[in-house]
């Protein structure tokens, strides 16, 4: 077996170390244990944790290089005890009906790494393989939930490094590698390992990060207080435990024994003992139970809880076997006795292995309804892991806060039982049993609970199942005979910002037991099972769907379901009423008994955005205190006259939307027969992506949700004034104003969900004004701009003399582009050279061979390149409009900048190595080829291992990277130019023009590049043209004016249109190009 020596490094210090040492550098605080075992078969020794036989783990401040090596922990199904009845009898072993939860994982060779450490600033966490196999690049690597949006590399293949900032509340999350992963598949009764249906992937080498703050020093005992009774590492007896309030555990590993046997005994504190704390790095082989009366009990510190010695169930008044019982089978936290004005506060601890039910606080005094129990209880930064048994849940939710967790569980997860519970910040890593969310086995009288920020990272459910449901919602039936309901009783919760990754089941299996009052809102799918065979993905409420799936309960009929469903999106996709049931996109059947008892919506904010919603809104509504204020409701709201449409030929005016990405924007355009076009209105909002490092699709549709509207209620007044005898007109504010056309909206290519939502409010706009839809390429439309700002400059003396409209803001760049031209389209998701030939005939010359576009590859660059204070003062994620800023500042007093670029005489120049006269070396893409193709994948490792390799650069040599970085990626775009025009064979004889758009030709770099490039190389009768920098990024003023130039070429689009994720150009490509989407309507 292979090792580094680094590797080698780390075990020899291993042995030189402290019992459990602590590492610490300012910030930053890891421990280690000296006795550790590699194995994955047997059990570890009392005085031994069972470390990872996969990963090394360090961790430092970030951009410091002061590495100090994390323990890494692993856990393994069954803890090496194999099906252990008894403890104290090693080769009796259970045989269960149901068996144990434990199925392929052992023959799959499936463990769970894990490690943690304090922290207080920015950290790199640095995994390396133990072996020497490959974890990198970073392409191979995936952090979940993937929303964290951790910058990730890998600068050796052994090797991977995470920026991990710090946030107060800490980071939990899972690294995975592409490559080591384990496909689950079901054929409906069991796991199987061909055929079936995929019901999950998961690491078969899983590695867990627990980033934790620090523990606040009043929270920490004092050891020398005569209160206090410190334990040492060791053998724990009750009788060492004492009767002091305060238990100060010191770093190391404790086991728990009975007549010397493992596994037969837990520790059961003193009545006068209130207060547990444990120092980093303490390892307890054993469950806790309080007798406590003190109104106030604590479980304070980071250390591991481990069940790993007891066996499945262990059932404490049958010596510890493998007997279940609901009432007694051990709990790693437990109170038997709590009074109504106990809290329990607990910070900081992972669970490891739980054999059971992991927390429960028994009332003294006990009712048949849980939530007669007024116990409260404060969590925050639990982890759980090793939860590979059957009956190992989250912690119950009592009356208070869990904030901050990370569960492993294979049983529900989230329990609502109690009122007054207040969840937020939960990742949950689910295996087979039961729901993510549970609220059902009794009739219950619960409210003022909410969860919110949810992630699901992985399930793995075998079959659609009511008893213990196969669900994220679920309420099984009642536990006992007779299955009665009960009207009088009601849950009122609110489940909001639930992401589900990977494959989801169904979201929600409930049999109703009392009335229900729930609002769930803001649930995002990747994908859901769609499969006929086992359908997971199907949802039942109250009914009988046949074997496993009876949740029908007789007297139902007499309950009020109350359930609204706001903003539930699969794979992007909005489910609503046109598309929730059993046979369609939302695979939900919901009993007759509750029809009109129930509601699926839109994204809240924007609700459904169908007919007349949106004018209602912008018409009754003022945003601005210029504008009137809304007619009070009684009096008439809507007064849109609906007259026909006349047919000659005259002024045209559209309304046009654009939300494609993380831009919301608005435009309203008129244009004249003459072609001089003016811009009356165009807007944008951008959403708040600071947070991920990069576009987040929930946040921008969450961004579209709060803003579209309000800019097309902003957007209304600036509608030109209606000549009293026109009779297309609409009432704004008390004002006539001339009714646009037709509505302009981007249909594709971009995020479906986020087309979407501008694609369904244009619909509902269109059907509102009796007007067209003009639903367009979002491509195209950025070819098209330049002509837009030739008709712009045309317009601007009209624009001037209108008073309804502003001035036209864009000045003409330069000449109109006649057909042909090329299009070079640069932008963070899109890379391509176009012959444009007509307004639908784009032929794609060269393109991107990765998925990783121009834009993307200067946002990755800057990252590396630009100060880290400079990334931290910015609002914007768009690295690379930063770094050009950075490498070429603008004089004070207005001076041009002096580019100092000389371009390439012939293509050995362009290709060759760049060495830097500060030791570092660039490689252009393609050196070696004349591909008509782009590539950008590789290039930024380049100026990643520079950066590294320098993390002290001074501002002037990060300024010439940044120069340099541009300078080729740039002169890369251009050398694809030239290939084409040097191509008789590709028909550019004929061009004249070349059309830069996209938000990268916003980039005055670039566009001196390509002019100087193109002129040395004999192309200086080609002119490059570009729209204004406020046009060259997503705008709705260029779907306006694509909308305007394919309805005057006679295209419409039909109402029932849908939004396309990727929508080519090519018309002699896949799909037909512009013309070749379906839905497209020519008028005679």
């Amino acid at each position: 077996m292979y090792f580094s020596s680094f590797n080698a490094l780390l075990l020899l210090l291993a042995t030189l170390s402290g019992p459990s040492s602590g590492a610490c550098v300012p910030g930053v605080k890891t421990w280690w244990h000296d006795k550790s075992i590699i194995d994955i078969q047997s059990p570890a020794a009392p005085d031994e944790v069972r470390r990872s036989r996969r990963y090394e783990v360090s961790v430092s401040p970030a951009r410091t290089s002061r590495f100090q090596r994390s323990f890494v922990y692993e856990s393994i199904p069954r803890n090496g005890n194999g099906k252990m009845f008894d403890p104290a009898q090693s080769g009796k072993q259970y045989n269960l009906t149901d068996g144990d939860g434990v199925t392929v994982e052992i023959d799959a060779g499936i463990s769970m790494a894990w490690t943690q450490f304090q922290y207080r600033r920015d950290v790199d966490v640095r995994v390396i393989s133990s072996d020497g196999s490959a974890l990198g690049p970073a392409s191979n690597i995936v952090i979940r939930p993937v929303d964290l949006g951790f910058e990730v590399r890998s600068p050796q293949p052994d090797t991977v490094v995470i920026r991990v900032p710090y946030q107060k509340s800490g980071a939990r999350f899972s690294v995975e590698f592409r490559d080591d992963l384990y496909t689950f598949r079901s054929n409906g009764t069991d796991y199987v390992t061909e055929g079936g249906v995929t019901v999950g992937e998961e690491p078969k080498n899983a590695l867990l990060i627990f980033a934790s703050p620090m523990i606040p020093d009043d929270l920490i005992p004092s050891k020398t207080s005569t209160g206090t009774q410190v334990m040492n590492p060791g053998s724990l007896t009750r009788e060492a435990l004492g009767s002091k309030p305060t238990l100060y555990f010191e770093a190391g590993v404790y086991w728990v024994k009975k007549d010397g046997i493992l596994g037969k005994d837990h520790i059961k504190l003193s009545p006068s003992t209130h207060y547990v704390y444990f120092e980093p790095g303490t390892y307890i082989k054993g469950a806790f139970e309080y007798t406590t009366r003190h109104p106030d009990f604590y479980t304070v510190g980071h250390a591991v809880v481990s069940g790993e010695n007891y066996a499945y169930m262990a059932n404490t008044i049958k010596d510890y076997t493998a007997v279940k019982d609901d009432r007694y089978s051990l709990r790693m936290f437990w109170h038997q006795s709590v009074m109504d004005n106990q809290t329990w506060h607990c910070i900081g601890p992972t669970l490891n292995a739980p054999p059971f039910n992991t927390m429960d606080l028994h009332p003294m005094n006990h009712t048949p309804h849980e939530e007669d129990n007024k116990v409260q209880s404060h969590i925050q930064d639990y982890k759980q892991v090793g939860a590979f048994y059957f009956q190992t849940d989250g912690t119950q939710m009592y009356k208070g806060t869990v904030r901050d967790v990370f569960w492993h569980v294979n049983d529900d997860a989230i329990k609502l039982y109690h009122s007054g519970a207040q969840l937020e910040g939960l990742t949950i890593w689910k295996a087979r049993n039961n729901a993510i969310i549970q609220m059902g086995w009794k009739r219950r009288d619960v409210s003022d609970v909410s969860v919110k920020h949810v992630r699901l990272i992985h399930n793995r459910w075998i079959q659609p199942n009511a008893y213990v449901p196969s669900a994220i919602l679920g309420a099984s039936p009642f536990y006992a005979e007779p299955k009665l309901v009960d009207p009088s009783r009601k849950m009122s919760l609110h489940i909001s910002d639930l992401v589900c990754e990977g494959v989801c089941a169904a979201l929600m299996t409930m049999a109703p037991l009392q009335n229900f009052d729930l609002l769930v809102e803001n649930v995002h799918f990747e994908k859901m099972h769609d499969d006929v065979t086992v359908r997971l993905g199907h949802s039942v409420v109250g009914m009988d769907a046949g074997e496993n799936m009876n949740n029908y309960t007789p007297g139902q009929g007499n309950l009020t379901l109350g359930i609204v469903i706001r903003n539930w999106t699969i794979g992007g996709q909005r489910v609503d009423g046109t598309n929730w049931s059993e046979h369609q996109l939302g695979q939900v059947s919901v009993h007759p008994d509750f029809e009109g008892d129930w509601s699926i919506d839109g994204p809240a904010g924007i609700e459904t955005f169908t007919l007349k919603s949106i004018l209602m809104r912008a018409l009754c509504r003022a945003p601005r205190p210029w504008l009137n204020a809304c007619r009070p409701r009684s009096q008439a709201l809507f007064r849109t006259q609906w007259l026909a449409r006349t047919s000659h030929h005259r002024h045209l005016l559209t309304l046009a939307i654009e939300t494609s990405c993380d831009d919301t924007c608005v435009a309203l355009l008129s244009k004249d027969p003459d072609g001089a076009a003016i811009l009356h209105y165009n807007e944008k909002r951008t959403s708040d992506n600071r947070a991920f490092g990069g576009v987040f699709p929930v946040i921008a549709l969450a961004g579209h949700g709060a803003t579209l509207a309000e800019l097309v209620n902003e957007s209304l007044p600036f509608l030109p004034d209606a000549e009293s005898t026109s009779p297309n007109t609409i009432t704004v504010r008390g004002r006539q104003k001339q009714k646009p056309d037709f509505v302009s909206v981007t249909r594709g290519p971009g995020m479906l969900a986020n087309l979407s939502a501008g694609l369904h409010t244009a619909k509902g706009i269109a059907a509102a004004w009796q007007v067209p839809l003009v639903a367009v390429n979002h491509m195209q439309a950025h070819a098209l701009t330049p002509r837009l700002v030739t008709a712009l400059a045309r317009g601007e003396k009209t624009a001037a003399g209108n008073g309804a409209a502003r001035p036209a803001e864009p000045k003409r760049t330069g000449p109109e582009p006649a057909f042909p031209f090329l299009s070079l389209l640069v932008s963070g998701g899109h890379t391509m050279l176009v012959h444009s030939r007509a307004l639908n005939d784009h032929r794609i010359l060269a393109e991107a061979d990765s998925a990783i576009a121009i834009g993307d590859a200067l946002d990755k660059a800057a990252r590396q390149v630009l100060p880290a204070s400079l990334i931290a003062s910015t609002d914007d994620v768009m690295y690379g409009r930063l770094l050009e800023r950075f490498v070429f500042p603008r004089a004070a007093d207005g001076r041009a900048i002096d580019y100092a670029y000389t371009p390439p005489r012939i293509r050995a120049d362009e290709i060759a190595t760049y060495r830097s006269p500060h030791g570092w070396h660039l490689t252009s893409p393609f050196a070696t080829t004349r591909r008509m193709r782009y590539d950008f994948s590789g290039f930024g490792s380049q100026v990643q291992r520079i950066a590294e390799a320098r993390p002290d650069m001074s501002e002037a040599e990060r300024r010439d990277l940044g120069r340099d970085t541009m300078r080729i990626l740039f002169e890369h775009l251009a050398s694809r130019v030239v290939l084409a025009l040097g191509n008789e064979e590709m028909g550019l004889r004929d061009v004249r023009t070349l059309v830069v758009a996209g938000g990268v030709a916003s980039n005055r770099y670039l566009m001196h590049v390509l002019r100087a490039f193109l002129d040395v190389r004999g192309y200086n009768g080609i002119e490059i043209t570009a729209p204004p920098v406020e046009l060259c990024t997503d705008n709705a003023a260029m779907i306006a004016w694509t909308g305007m130039e394919m309805f005057e070429a006679g295209y419409e689009s039909e109402l029932s249109v849908h939004s396309i994720k990727k929508w080519p150009l090519d018309p002699t490509g896949d799909g037909g190009g512009i013309l070749g989407a379906k839905g497209w309507v020519k008028r005679r």
